[in-house]
């Protein structure tokens, strides 16, 4: 069924982004590998600034859809960075798959029957293993991949 709905905030979101899906898929493996590793060290170092700065579209257009005020956006970025007693792990990019999204213009990557994420896990038996959402786009020819969802 379909109606008419008027909601408070407008999200761009990949609509303006570069057609990604006919780009080597040997390169962007390689360029969402450097991204995973990239937030593999953020949550090792616990680097709070460094992931909001990786993630700050996501995070804006999430907060939006949520209608959360200013404070409670501050007050969810305590929950950011995963929290593990042993030390956190990544799997090798060779497991993923690569997913297309967006008619082309988002990128995501999987363990096969696994969510479309990034995983991160502790080497502590007893700890989860948390599974960061990321999918990318490109906002412009000759932009590096960036996190949109």
């Amino acid at each position: 069924r379909e109606f008419d709905a008027n909601v408070p905030y407008s999200h761009n979101g990949w609509i303006d982004s570069v057609y990604i899906l006919n780009e080597k898929k040997e390169n962007l493996m390689s360029e969402i590998d450097e991204l995973y590793d990239e937030l593999y060290n953020i949550f090792k170092t616990s680097d709070i600034e460094k992931y909001k700065l990786k993630t700050s579209e996501r995070y804006y257009e999430l907060c939006n859809s949520f209608y959360l005020s200013p404070f409670e956006m501050k007050r969810r970025e305590v929950s950011f960075i995963p929290k593990f007693k042993g030390i956190i792990q990544r799997d090798s990019i060779e497991q993923y798959i690569l997913k297309f999204y967006g008619n082309g213009r988002v990128v995501g990557i999987n363990i096969p029957f696994e969510p479309v994420a990034l995983k991160f896990f502790s080497d502590n038996e007893e700890d989860n293993l948390i599974y960061e959402q990321a999918l990318f786009h490109r906002k412009k020819t000759g932009d590096k991949l960036s996190l949109i969802r």
